[in-house]
């Protein structure tokens, strides 16, 4: 017989959980989800839209050729030409910079939080929720919808071990991004700034529970 997880690491249902966000406070201490030096993703959505569509315009015209999109997304001279500079550039800087690929992103797992409170950014990844050759293969087959699987291409802080626990390559379904981590056994921090269609597919995979709000569990223990 499958033995029963301990309550605080059991899924939670919705009102569980909002009542719980009731409860907790509006930013974690420290607060992974804000950078001091703004909201890259916010600010640069539109532009790796529109990079990538026309990344899918100049090969389909034979302007950029397979060969183009081998080459290297970190030298300046290539990397637009490359689909994965316009799936990461959604979400931070190119390198060397590495300002907003920790600080600042969406989604962060507890255990990557913990590790950041104590240990800064060290043993830290950022996952891309569907592999970027997942979502490029998806992207080159339906062309048309640029912007709805670029909205897919989310991102999450996870720790080394917990990114080692996840298929670099495979994903089960990638119209739903959130179902890779499904019993993987991370559990995401709580944000309060993901809306309701965010929170929604965490919840159905079972990434929230009691441990998504740190503070609370202090409280009550």
């Amino acid at each position: 017989m499958r033995a029963e997880l301990p309550e605080m690491e059991r899924p939670v249902s919705l009102e569980d959980y909002l009542a719980m966000v009731q409860r907790a406070p509006e930013r974690w201490n420290p607060d992974p989800f804000t950078n001091p030096k703004g909201d890259w993703q916010r600010d640069h959505f539109e532009e790796a839209v529109k990079g990538m569509e026309s990344l899918l315009n100049r090969l389909k015209s034979g302007e950029v050729t397979e060969e183009d999109l081998k080459r290297s997304d970190i030298k300046e001279a290539t990397r637009k030409n490359t689909y994965k500079y316009w799936l990461y550039i959604q979400h931070h800087p190119p390198p060397p910079r590495n300002e907003w690929k920790r600080l600042g992103q969406r989604f962060w797992s507890v255990a990557a939080w913990r590790s950041y409170s104590e240990r800064s950014d060290r043993d830290l990844a950022l996952d891309h929720v569907v592999p970027k050759k997942r979502m490029w293969e998806r992207l080159r087959a339906d062309s048309s919808n640029v912007r709805l699987w670029m909205e897919r291409n989310l991102c999450c802080v996870v720790t080394a071990s917990e990114h080692r626990c996840l298929s670099r390559t495979d994903h089960p379904n990638e119209t739903e991004p959130w179902r890779r981590y499904e019993g993987s056994g991370i559990v995401l921090l709580h944000s309060f700034r993901w809306t309701d269609l965010e929170r929604e597919p965490l919840l159905r995979y079972g990434l929230l529970n009691h441990s998504s709000f740190p503070t609370l569990l202090q409280e009550e223990s």
